[in-house]
This record gives C-alpha cells, structure tokens and sequence, in this order.
C-alpha cells in the first residue's frame, strides 16, 4: 500500500492532507504553489486538490494502461489541476474534461524524462538513431 501526505512549509507541525493507494507510489508531482498532488501507483493517476475553502478532495483519476515513469503537473491551470504524465513509450494529457489523451506514442522508444510548462511539454525519449530521426520531442499543451 502506498501512503501519501501532503505537508505545509509554513505550518510543518502536522500533514495538512493524506490519502492512500491499493499499491506502491511511483511518481508523485506537486503543483507549483502546492495547490495540487498527482500520484501513479500501480496504472492509476490521481490527482488531490483543495476546494475554495480548503478542503482537500479527489480532483481526478485516471487509469493508464502501463505503469507511470514520470508525472507532473501543468502549472497556472485555473479550474482542476490538469497532469500529465510518461508511461513507458505513451505520454498522456490528464485533464477532466478530456482523460487520457495521447500526447506521444511510438512503440519501442521510451521515454526518459520529462518536463512541463504553462502552455508546452517536454520529453526525451530514448532512439535507436535508424529508427527516429528527430529524437527531440516537444509537444503543445493547447
């Protein structure tokens, strides 16, 4: 089972928010002002956020068809927090209003890390040289 707590730098004396998973965390992001928390565990993503009076609740989830290598959240997102997230060779746009959505996908080139922007993603995938010939990715969140 993985545990998941949430702590203010501010505050520090206790979480000001905990929530588990079934199975183990292998990526977890928190959005930049600490807003939000996503964590994949397993072929979940969720996303925990605060209302407008500060109580946190389960924002989204979504189910991945392969395990979560890297997540992170899209930053000044106004409404649900929006993640997105690299599993194996597939990176997902994980909003409400359109879940799952295929950013990459290229059978056999995973991916090696991954970065977000307000508006772009980033993400380095791992070539053969003879099968890709532009091993730079970057993709357009709009």
């Amino acid at each position: 089972m993985g545990t998941v707590s949430v702590w203010s730098l501010l505050l520090g004396q206790e979480p000001i928010h905990h929530f588990q998973h079934n199975q183990h965390i292998q990526a977890l992001a928190l959005a930049p002002g600490g807003a939000a928390v996503a964590t994949a565990s397993g072929f979940q993503v969720k996303v925990e956020s605060p209302d407008d009076k500060g109580f946190w609740q389960t924002s989204g989830t979504f189910e991945i068809q392969k395990l979560v290598n890297f997540l992170n959240l899209v930053p000044d997102v106004t409404g649900r927090p929006v993640a997105v997230a690299a599993a194996e060779d597939i990176v997902y746009l994980l909003k409400a209003e359109d879940p799952g959505r295929i950013l990459h996908s290229v059978y056999g080139q995973p991916v090696t890390c991954l970065d977000v922007a307000a508006h772009q993603t980033a993400f380095g995938i791992k070539t053969f040289g003879w099968l890709l010939n532009e091993p730079n990715q970057k993709a357009s969140l709009g």
